[in-house]
């Protein structure tokens, strides 16, 4: 905005108050005042305004319609993109005492109307309604911008407000309205609203003195109705009309004030109240409650299905068409499909469904009916499967706070599941092995790090194999003699893990979150989240054993260097096949923490990682968390977000060096905490499913991974399935996840008869 436009407009509003006489003013015509624009260079020094209302051409230039109100706009809803002087949302506290005094110490504000719905083509009428009123109100004017003629016209707003005409001059090329409301003098005032145009439809507000409990509403019952907070905007409610029963009569007519007595007998009612405000306009409300019998005979639940007996999953038909009540009519149907006392379902009639069932042996599917007084009823069926998931509880008492992580411990008949996950509450890093390949049972709760050692907030622990030993190796972000949250790793002693070596400290460094383990050519190796030095931001570290015995290590390695303002948010390490010696590669998502955020990959050239290649952008995705393993040969990555609406991806190598990917990131599903595995020569993903709530498995129908079956539930109990992790042993896929309402770290394996 030029200078000479503010002094152009401040001297227009100057001239106008010089005129008012100290507040007020006499009209140029029936509509208002009409200044014509002052376009000699004047003495006037704008500096003398810190603030000055643009042209109304620069407004329709510079600014968009922001507000959808329409005709109505509250006094909080002003345009900050404009100029506003001593006015704090709708208070106005102007300190003005004559012309001299200019903009400076009176108080305004600029409102813009922008009309979506169609364009605006009554007159430009205006009302103003104070919730605290100006002692005087000829101290108030609006004024609007003509477009036509680029000024603005000033008018007087008293108590009836004002009608500057036809609408076409102060419409913008966007077919918006701008207004400014100008207060002088020295009171405060606050602004409910601008009205533009006719009154609107009133709006009406229903109470009755009807108890919370509906089963407390019992018959007779004399209801007290209050509709007398109904109110208007432009005019005033001049009368109430009650329909007791919603049977479309109005039972009692112009009740002036809103406030009714009614006896209700037993029933279901939807009360109509209509409202008529002062221009004749009119609003209908309903309110439905019932009023229940002193007695109510319970309805009768009766279930059925299709199938009692097969394999999972095995999709049901349940229906309840032999329910029935006594004396009235069943409201609701709701089943209950994992027997955890929730009611996933509900349903307004009684027509069959479908419902998958997945686990071994006996699924107990739950159906509660209830009535038009509320009384209910159950019934329950079993189906049976002969296979399908186990549950069973790897660790009774444990508050999850954070990922868990398995491998397969052993090969052959001997090899078994692990688990390495925290104890939020104790601070303290936990491992479990089970005692077969199953996982169905599982072995004593052991603590890698020893007694007293402390994990960090964020431990990310990570477990991998060391086949050369036979024993399991545990990286995790632990709490060094500083107190600073460092990368650890640990390893057992032998392959039932009962003893375990004293951890060593792989970084100085702080580590922020996330930790992978892997072990390439003998040697183990590890993936992290740090701050290098005293960076505010963080970089992707690798370090890598420099022995056998994982008893020496490398200094941080960097695969992703630092990035101002880039978060990582997960990542996973894998080794790749590249001749004589593999190479470990990396997946991981990292973004600006807007939501949305990249999976990449990428490579490192040789096999001791102190080398990466370029990293690989496969696209955005609502995501949080990613999983990289090995899937028919080929490298393939997964990532997905546990948050509501949370993407799943995946996609898979073209070959066992991922030079490159078949095609762009495929979306599977919607979930997180992902866990990708290979199971019967396909690839399938483990996921917490935010939406559904609850643990799922979703399988590609082809090895490639190019189409997919429809996720199928593990365990869709209340509060269970976050942090979970898969592993396949013997291809029996093992999936450990949390169970926050109970406080356990909970198993499902796959069973077959």
């Amino acid at each position: 905005m030029t200078r000479n436009v503010i002094r152009h407009l401040l001297m227009a509003l100057i001239l106008m108050l010089a005129g008012c006489g100290g507040g007020s003013m006499s009209p140029a015509s029936d509509t208002g005042v009409q200044l014509a624009p002052v376009t000699a260079t004047t003495d006037l020094d704008a500096g003398d305004f810190t603030q000055g209302l643009p042209a109304p051409a620069e407004i329709d230039r510079q600014l968009s319609a922001v507000d959808d109100m329409e005709r109505l706009m509250f006094g909080t809803n002003f345009e900050p993109l404009l100029p506003f002087r001593n006015s704090s949302g709708s208070i106005f506290t102007p300190n003005w005492g004559e012309p001299a005094d200019g903009l400076a110490l009176a108080a305004y504000a600029c409102y813009r109307y922008g009309f979506q719905s169609g364009s605006y083509e009554g007159d430009a009428r205006f009302r103003l309604q104070w919730g605290f009123e100006p002692t005087d109100l000829s101290n108030v004017y609006v004024g609007l911008a003509d477009f036509n003629m680029d000024r603005w016209q000033w008018f007087p707003c008293g108590a009836e407000g004002f009608n500057a005409g036809d609408v076409e001059p102060f419409l913008s090329g966007k077919g918006e309205i701008i207004m400014c409301v100008l207060l002088l003098g020295t009171d405060p005032a606050i602004l409910d609203y601008a009205l533009l145009g006719d009154n609107l439809a009133p709006h009406v507000n229903i109470s009755t003195d009807l108890e919370a409990d509906p089963l407390m509403n019992i018959a007779p019952r004399l209801v007290s109705i209050d509709a007398s907070t109904s109110y208007s905007f432009g005019g005033e409610i001049v009368g109430f009309d009650f329909d007791w029963t919603g049977n479309g009569t109005w039972d009692k007519l112009d009740d002036p004030n809103g406030q009714v007595l009614h006896e209700y007998s037993a029933g279901n009612y939807t009360l109509r109240v209509r409202v008529t405000e002062s221009s004749g306009l009119q609003s209908v409300e309903e309110l439905a409650f019932t009023i229940v019998p002193d007695f109510n005979p319970q309805p009768s639940a009766v279930i059925n299905a299709d199938l009692l007996s097969g394999s999972a999953p095995l999709t049901v038909m349940v229906d309840a068409l032999g329910s029935s009540d006594p004396d009235g009519f069943i409201t609701k149907y709701e089943y209950d499909i994992d027997n955890d006392g929730v009611f996933e379902l509900q349903l307004e009639d009684a027509d069959a469904v479908p419902v998958t069932l997945s686990n071994y042996g006996d699924n107990k599917v739950v159906l509660r009916v209830t009535d038009n007084f509320f009384a209910t009823d159950t019934a329950e069926l079993t189906v049976n499967l002969d296979s399908g998931w186990y549950q069973s509880v790897v660790d009774p008492s444990v508050s999850l706070a954070d990922r868990v992580d398995m491998a397969v411990i052993g090969s052959g008949p001997d090899a078994r599941p692990a688990v390495v996950y925290s104890s939020y509450t104790e601070s303290e890093l936990r491992y479990c092995q089970a005692l077969s390949f199953s996982g169905n049972v599982w072995g004593s709760i052991r603590k890698p790090a020893g007694p007293g050692a402390e994990v960090g907030s964020r431990p990310s622990p990570a477990v991998a194999y060391m086949g050369l030993y036979d024993t399991p190796i545990v990286s995790y972000i632990g709490k060094a003699a500083n107190n600073q949250e460092c990368l650890f790793i640990v390893r057992g002693n032998n392959g039932a893990s009962s003893t375990w070596q004293t951890p060593i400290q792989v970084s100085t460094d702080k580590v922020e979150n996330d930790t992978d383990i892997i072990v390439l050519n003998n040697l183990a190796a590890v993936a992290t989240v740090r701050y290098p030095g005293s960076q505010v931001n963080t970089e992707i570290s690798y370090y890598q054993a420099l022995n056998e015995t994982a008893t020496s290590w490398s200094t941080a390695r960097t695969v992703r260097p630092v990035q101002p303002g880039l978060d990582y948010f997960d990542l996973s390490l894998l080794p790749y096949e590249n001749g004589l010696f593999d190479r470990p590669m990396l997946s991981y998502v990292s973004g600006y923490n807007d939501g949305i955020h990249n999976l990449y990959t990428t490579r490192s050239t040789n096999a001791d990682g102190t080398a990466w290649e370029a990293q690989v952008d496969h696209g955005q995705l609502l995501a949080h968390s990613t999983d990289l393993k090995t899937i028919n040969g080929n490298p393939a990555a997964v990532a997905g977000s546990h948050v509501p609406d949370g993407q799943l991806g995946y996609l898979r190598s073209v070959d066992e060096k991922a030079t490159g990917w078949q095609g762009s990131l495929q979306q599977i599903g919607a979930g997180g905490y992902c866990s990708l595995m290979e199971w019967d020569g396909r690839p399938c993903v483990a996921y917490y499913d935010e939406n559904s709530g609850g643990l799922m498995l979703i399988c590609a129908e082809n090895a490639e991974g190019s189409s997919w079956s429809e996720a199928i539930p593990v365990d869709t109990s209340t509060a269970r399935g976050e942090y979970c992790s898969s592993v396949v042993v013997n291809n029996v896929p093992v999936i450990c996840y949390a169970d926050k309402g109970l406080k356990r770290l909970l198993a499902a394996s796959w069973r077959n008869s």
